[in-house]
């Protein structure tokens, strides 16, 4: 709950500040000095693994934030405002913006490794490969050598590219403006008192230079007022402005499938060597194939806690109380609650809105919001088309023509 320390201390500042307000159309609540407009690519703020997520913004020395806002550079517009809690921790904001920043990079590196291989073995037909598994397919029958070079090189591959796409060079995808975002402990002066207190009561003139308001939204999100003055003040600011819900559930789903089947992949390459095709179709296509999928069934109770954070989302959106939402401080209490009273005309209103046309526009009315995009579904079947791959590889050395070395593609 909000500590209301010392009000009557608070008291002239807030009459004050009020009075200012008041005096304004919109208010300086949407209001920020052009000299205070500073912005930083998304994927440069998970350089070192994140530290800036990751850090208690009271523990870091101020020299340390001194270079870090030097690091950012004058905007007059983002393509990103990203808002977020500091309640939860940082590292699984970390991860899952390492996942939606960087799954491009992922699957390029894994890709390109893979062609390497590819390439290798069709000019170095002596590359060793010491295992081996007895092939049955359309009529070819014979003991193909295996090596598992593609599995190996694939997997290296796409985690190179994942925790490696924050180093990556801005220009060499999109362009360097692609990804410039706000992020408050970033594009906020953390080590000047004076830059850092404009920067926070101008949060709202930061929204409104911002093309997009990326909510990442995690279970305590609804709970912190600040939160809720930025989901306000863009609507306000941006009427026609976009308002993207970003789940961290969803990309910890894959981060939680991912190794999964990988896992499976590997299961599956292990079950070919081992000679079960010996035994008839039960034990060489469907005991390897189930045997393959037992890493990812162990998976199934962690998916399942994800996905209730799916339906306590939209629980929350629907019982939305402003009252229940929290601050560390009086006039930030107060600041907020004018603000949404004179852009709603009253916290009932507000409320209303967040159930009602928020609701709608970031859900859709639909799962949509939280559906597992396109590009995760690739990256989720890197692991399967890499032993694929490997496979494909050992027929082509084992003898077979084109069409049955590709059969597993076809």
């Amino acid at each position: 709950m909000c500590q209301h320390d010392d009000p009557q201390q608070k008291l002239p500042v807030l009459e004050h500040r009020l009075s200012d307000l008041l005096s304004h159309k919109a208010g300086p609540y949407l209001q920020i000095e052009a000299d205070l407009l500073r912005g930083v690519s998304l994927r440069s703020t998970l350089r070192g693994l994140g530290w800036l997520w990751r850090s208690h913004r009271f523990k870091v020395p101020d020299a340390t934030w001194r270079r870090q806002w030097q690091t950012s550079r004058p905007v007059k517009t983002y393509k990103v405002f990203v808002s977020h809690t500091w309640k939860t921790s940082g590292l699984p904001k970390v991860l899952a913006l390492m996942l939606s920043s960087c799954w491009w990079h992922a699957l390029a590196s894994w890709a390109v490794t893979c062609a390497a291989v590819i390439v290798v073995h069709a000019y170095v037909p002596s590359l060793p490969m010491p295992f081996s598994f007895q092939c049955r397919v359309m009529g070819f029958v014979a003991a193909c050598p295996l090596a598992p070079w593609t599995l190996i090189a694939g997997s290296l591959g796409l985690i190179v590219g994942l925790f490696g796409g924050p180093y990556y060079p801005h220009s060499l995808w999109w362009g360097s403006d692609s990804d410039m975002c706000f992020l408050d402990v970033a594009c906020i002066h953390q080590a000047d008192d004076e830059l850092k207190e404009r920067g926070i009561y101008g949060i709202g003139g930061f929204l409104r230079h911002a093309e997009e308001l990326r909510v990442l939204w995690t279970p305590p999100y609804l709970s912190r007022l600040w939160c809720i003055f930025e989901l306000a003040a863009y609507r306000v600011a941006n009427p026609s402005g976009r308002i993207t819900l970003a789940p961290i559930f969803i990309e910890h789903s894959v981060l939680f499938l991912l190794p999964a089947m990988w896992s499976a992949s590997w299961s599956y390459w292990l079950a070919l060597t081992i000679g079960l095709q010996d035994y008839g179709y039960l034990m060489s296509e469907a005991l390897p194939i189930g045997f393959a999928m037992l890493p990812v069934l162990g998976f199934v109770h962690g998916l399942r806690r994800l996905f209730c954070e799916k339906h306590r989302l939209f629980d929350d959106l629907q019982s939305f109380k402003l009252e229940s939402a929290e601050c560390t401080e009086l006039f930030d209490h107060i600041f907020v609650n004018s603000a949404i009273q004179k852009w709603y005309g009253s916290t009932e209103e507000f409320e209303d809105f967040v159930k009602g046309p928020l609701f709608c526009e970031i859900s859709g009315n639909s799962t949509q919001a939280v559906d597992v995009p396109l590009q995760y579904c690739l990256l989720l079947s890197t692991g399967p088309l890499s032993v694929g791959m490997d496979e494909t590889i050992s027929l082509w050395a084992g003898g077979a023509s084109t069409p049955i070395a590709s059969w597993l593609f076809c």
